[in-house]
């Protein structure tokens, strides 16, 4: 699993979720979901959003000015004061590639372990002996039932000059990445992998698990919420469309629009 190809896969599923007016900047899907800290400004009946850096803290550790450098943000570029300008900045608690870049690494590692188990299950046992005529029966034994020729180790004492070492292998790798595939989708809030424990999940079980995966979307869908607020509260009619979730969490919910 690629952490680029599958961040740029989920950040399309996310772009398509939400459907904004055509006063709103192309790039703001990527600003939203990417960016630790982003701020919209609105200045002379313009409005901009974009990444920022953060000057000063206050005693609650909150920035107290926030800086444009974005070149193609000419009129926006400077210095603002969150208490005395008109800005809305965000901090953002959580954003898609830190949601890929952890899990990732977990479910990477489990697919190791998977492909190291599968290579255990060739090795059943292994063997050791302490001297050549003892591995050369062994070489020949193997040899022999590969070709499927049926025969017999006759050198003496053979099982008292032998170790058996049985190989290693982790049964619960699979469901390990599962866990960790179904943890990754349902912060996400998408349809996730599961590993069926019994013949059926009963009514509550579904609902409970289809409660539990919006942290993500809900999240995000207020940070747009506050967005629209503060722009209608500024006299824009920028809107957000929030499309059905239908692959997000396979229920049909209506579709709704931020105003």
């Amino acid at each position: 699993m690629k952490t680029s190809n599958l961040s740029h896969s989920l950040s399309r599923l996310y772009f398509d979720r939400y459907r904004w007016s055509d006063d709103a900047p192309k790039g703001i899907e990527n600003i939203i979901l990417n960016s630790k800290n982003f701020v919209l400004v609105v200045k002379d009946e313009e409005w901009a959003l974009s990444e920022c850096s953060t000057i000063g803290n206050n005693g609650y550790n909150y920035p107290e000015q926030v800086r444009i450098t974005n070149p193609y943000l000419k009129n926006f570029q400077g210095t603002y004061d969150l208490q005395k300008d008109n800005v809305l900045y965000f901090e953002n608690k959580i954003t898609l590639d830190e949601i890929v870049d952890y899990y990732s690494e977990f479910i990477q590692e489990s697919d190791i372990t998977n492909k190291n188990y599968l290579f255990n299950l060739r090795i059943p046992f292994i063997l050791v002996s302490q001297d050549n005529k003892t591995v050369n029966e062994f070489n020949n034994f193997l040899k022999k039932l590969k070709d499927g020729v049926l025969s017999m180790i006759t050198t003496k004492d053979i099982l008292a000059d032998t170790k058996v070492f049985h190989s290693e292998t982790s049964k619960n790798a699979l469901e390990i990445r599962q866990y960790y595939l179904s943890e990754f989708y349902n912060l996400l809030g998408v349809q996730e992998v599961k590993t069926m424990k019994k013949e059926r999940l009963i009514n509550s079980e579904i609902q409970a698990d289809s409660d539990g995966k919006t942290y993500f979307l809900d999240y995000h869908d207020e940070i747009r919420e506050e967005i629209v607020a503060f722009l209608t509260k500024n006299g824009f009619e920028t809107t957000c469309e929030i499309l059905e979730r239908g692959d997000f969490n396979a229920i049909n919910q209506s579709t709704d629009e931020i105003k």
